[in-house]
């Protein structure tokens, strides 16, 4: 979608613009992928502070029940592995192999 794309390409500008014309933050593409995945792989604090404000879900599971923390550690981003944490996401949810974010790091 436009918007997943945005969040890929890390244009802040047009995510925010896609999500004040009421498209939804938690929208999911192939995999079960979210913009706020897309903004984790990126490291971009930024668009991830942006779009938790706009209600994206912090305890997203993609494909494989991956949490949105195995992201951060996948990703190598301690930063957005933080801001995860402050708002809620949990690093005890196990995915479809029963491990939880911390077996990946």
């Amino acid at each position: 979608t436009a918007l997943h794309r945005a969040a890929q390409s890390g244009h802040l500008g047009t995510v925010m613009l896609l999500l004040s014309a009421g498209l939804d933050p938690n929208m999911r593409a192939v995999g079960g992928v979210t913009a706020l995945n897309h903004a984790v792989k990126n490291g971009d604090l930024v668009m991830i502070q942006q779009l938790i404000s706009s209600g994206a879900d912090v305890s997203v599971l993609t494909k494989g029940d991956y949490n949105i923390l195995t992201w951060a550690v996948q990703y190598d981003s301690p930063g957005a592995l933080k801001t995860l944490l402050d708002h809620g996401a949990n690093p005890t949810t196990k995915d479809a192999f029963g491990r939880s974010p911390l077996h990946h790091a």
